[in-house]
Order: structure tokens, then C-alpha cells, then sequence
């Protein structure tokens, strides 16, 4: 009971909350529903590539997996893509796994299971109050879960028409699997929805229900999975949920798997988004991404500065006089260097009001035009344009 005890006191030291993701179908790792495992196992057994959509793209693949994250039941559009596709070509195949059940409320209600007879054995005073808070945390928690929802009547109807028939709305414990493999049940795999249909043929029966079922298409075929209860991340610590992993895999790579694509989404479109590059993946990774966006600063602060210093047209202060006058023949040098004395030659004359100079066939011209515009009068004082300097 003492790590009981101690889980409790995580509870408590918490906020008496249950830290516990139960997001449905993510690939990262952190939830008890995400497809994570199944995506590795199967990319290690099969050529595996990814699809975004339905696309022109599938042509490329002999077999198409898709684990339904999705909340509403795939559209017709989607079923008849596929099943087009299935028809244009033999010894393709597509796996289906529809969004319905989770262990989230399964790994919670052990967990209360436990406190309670931990609480039946009379425990200590202070070890009696840590159970009771942890036990209060977790009725909390179950409250707010909400395992993957089920099919709704619209898209019960939807599934009819595709000669798909998914029955049931009470989540039911399953017992025992009959077909591909004969065993006793993973304990945490529920029934909520089954297949039945007049083409359906069975691979897999829980309890007499068919979870999975297969759906020839001339010399291709479907397979459809009722719910992914036993293939989600947490339930695939228990041998029986990898039993079934793998009975599915077996059948899967016996009918010639070939070039398989993970279809993440189960919808159609005209193409597919254009893979990033190898230097944007690349440089979106720890550390590069880090590195490129410092570096990316300090040129940027670097070309401030520079654009400051040499943008300036008057000295910073009597002590500066010497150094700003580098400045300006540095600034000379560059514009010399870049041949811009006739931009130069314009830019004197439209500041001292004075009609620009046409012909200008050398620098050498251009620098008797200045001095020329730059002149004073005879009699007069300096030569300064008129309405004053307005720069």
C-alpha cells in the first residue's frame, strides 16, 4: 500500500488535481489515447509512408491505414474514393480504425478500485487522510473525463449507406476474442459500437460482436476496426492489447502489404501540401533553430547599426567633428566605389535649386559641375538656394 500512499500524496501535492492526458490520437507520446506505439510498430514492419489526404497521391501506395482522429463519422465522398480505389487496381487494401473508445476512464476507475481497499483496511490516521483526498481527486477527475465519442445517429445512417452497419450505444466489457487470434480479452478493451453488415466478413468477434471486418472490393478489400480501445498507447502495455496488434498485423502483411501510407486524414482533396525542404526541417530543430534565430538578431542589429552610422549628415558634437569628417569621406569612398557620382551631381543640384547638369560624360565633369554649383557669386557671399536650406 505504500506506493499507494505515495500516489496520493502526488494527488495532494498537486492541487488535488489527476495529471492524467487523455487526448485522443496524438503521435507525441504524452496521452494514454494516442496512436503513438501502433505508428512505430507498424512503420518498423511496413514501407510506410504518409498521406495527408486523399489525393492523387494514393496511387502511389498498395495499402492505405487510417486511424480516425476525427470526431464525425468519415463523409461518403471519402468511403467512395476509397472504394474506387481499392477497384482500380488488385491486391490493394485499406485499414480503417473508427474514433470510439479510450482507457482514460478504465485507468481511472482502477485507480479509485485500489484507494477504496486500501481505505478497507483501516489504515493509519494520516495515511487514511491522504487515501480519502487522493480518492476525492480522482472522483473528480472521472467526472470530467469523456472517453471518445461514439457515433452519432447522422452518422450511423451515413455508415448504413456504405453498406457499413455500426451498432450499440452502452459500453460494454469485453471478455473473450474469437478469429484471427482465440483469447481471453485485454481487460481494458470495451465494446461500445459493432459491425454488421450483409458484406461484411468478420476477422476478429468480441463476444460474439465482430470488432473487425473486412469488406472485399473485387481482389482488394477493406478492413474496418470497431474501436481502438486495445491499440491505443496504454492499452498496449498488456500483452493481450499486443496480441491483438499483432493479429492485425499478420493479417495485414499476409495479403501483401506493398507500399504502405499512413492517411491522416480521411477526407478528399486535389493534392497534397508540399513536403517542407531538408534545410527547413533541418533548421526547425533543436539546437539549429535556436542558433539560426540568434544569428538571424545580431545581423539585424549589426545592419542598424550600419545603416545609423552612415545614414548620419551632421557630427554628433564639437569633440566628433574629426571623426565624422572620416566619416564622410568613408561615405565618399563608398559611393565612388559604387559609381554614383551622377546621383551625387543631382542630388547637389536639386538641393542648391539649380536646373541639373545633362551632359555629364565623365566623373571628371561631374566634379567641375559641383564646384561650379557650389561657386559664389561675383560680389555676392556664399551661394545659398532660395526659401533657405530646406535639405
Amino acid at each position: 500500500m505504500k506506493w499507494l500512499v505515495l500516489a496520493c500524496v502526488a494527488l495532494v501535492m498537486g492541487g488535488c488535481g489527476v495529471d492524467l492526458n487523455t487526448s485522443y490520437g496524438t503521435l507525441d507520446q504524452d496521452s494514454v489515447n494516442g496512436f503513438s506505439v501502433i505508428n512505430t510498430v507498424w512503420d518498423e514492419r511496413f514501407d510506410c509512408g504518409e498521406l495527408f489526404w486523399l489525393s492523387d497521391r494514393s496511387q502511389d501506395f498498395d495499402t492505405l491505414i487510417h486511424l480516425q482522429r476525427e470526431t464525425s463519422f468519415p463523409s461518403t465522398d471519402a468511403w467512395d474514393f476509397l472504394f474506387d480505389w481499392l477497384d482500380e487496381s488488385d491486391g490493394r487494401q485499406c485499414v480503417v480504425v473508427l474514433r470510439d473508445g479510450g482507457v482514460g476512464e478504465w485507468i481511472l476507475l482502477r485507480w479509485l478500485r485500489e484507494t477504496q481497499n486500501a481505505l478497507g483496511n483501516k489504515p493509519e490516521p494520516s495515511q487514511q487522510r491522504l487515501l480519502e483526498l487522493g480518492r476525492d481527486a480522482i472522483i473528480a477527475r472521472l467526472e470530467e473525463e469523456d472517453d471518445p465519442a461514439l457515433l452519432s445517429p447522422g452518422d450511423k445512417r451515413l455508415a448504413e449507406s456504405i453498406g457499413l452497419i455500426v451498432t450499440g450505444d452502452q459500453t460494454r466489457s469485453v471478455q473473450r476474442l474469437d478469429g484471427l487470434l482465440s483469447s481471453e480479452a485485454p481487460p481494458m478493451m470495451q465494446m461500445r459500437s459493432a459491425l454488421s453488415g450483409g458484406y461484411l466478413e468478420p476477422l476478429i468477434s468480441a463476444d460474439d460482436e465482430v470488432f473487425a471486418g473486412q469488406f472485399k472490393v473485387g481482389a482488394s478489400r477493406m478492413i474496418v476496426v470497431a474501436n481502438a480501445s486495445p491499440l491505443v498507447d496504454a492499452a498496449l502495455v498488456d500483452h493481450r492489447s499486443r496480441a491483438v496488434l499483432a493479429a492485425l498485423g499478420d493479417e495485414i502483411e499476409s495479403f501483401g502489404a506493398g507500399r504502405a501510407g499512413w492517411l491522416r486524414r480521411m477526407r478528399v482533396r486535389s493534392g497534397d501540401p508540399v513536403p517542407p525542404s531538408i534545410l527547413s526541417q533541418l533548421f526547425g530543430q533543436e539546437p539549429f533553430r535556436v542558433g539560426a534565430f540568434h544569428l538571424l538578431v545580431l545581423l539585424v542589429v549589426y545592419a542598424w547599426f550600419r545603416a545609423a552610422w552612415l545614414g548620419r549628415v551632421n557630427p554628433r558634437g564639437g569633440h566628433r567633428l574629426e571623426r565624422f569628417s572620416r566619416h564622410v569621406d568613408a561615405l565618399a569612398w563608398k559611393l565612388q566605389a559604387h559609381r554614383s557620382w551622377r546621383p551625387c551631381v543631382k542630388a547637389v543640384a536639386r538641393y542648391m535649386r539649380q536646373p541639373r547638369p545633362e551632359s555629364l560624360a565623365t566623373e571628371q565633369d561631374g566634379s567641375e559641375a559641383v564646384d561650379a554649383m557650389l561657386r559664389p557669386a561675383a560680389g555676392d557671399g556664399p551661394h545659398r538656394p532660395q526659401g533657405g536650406n530646406d535639405g
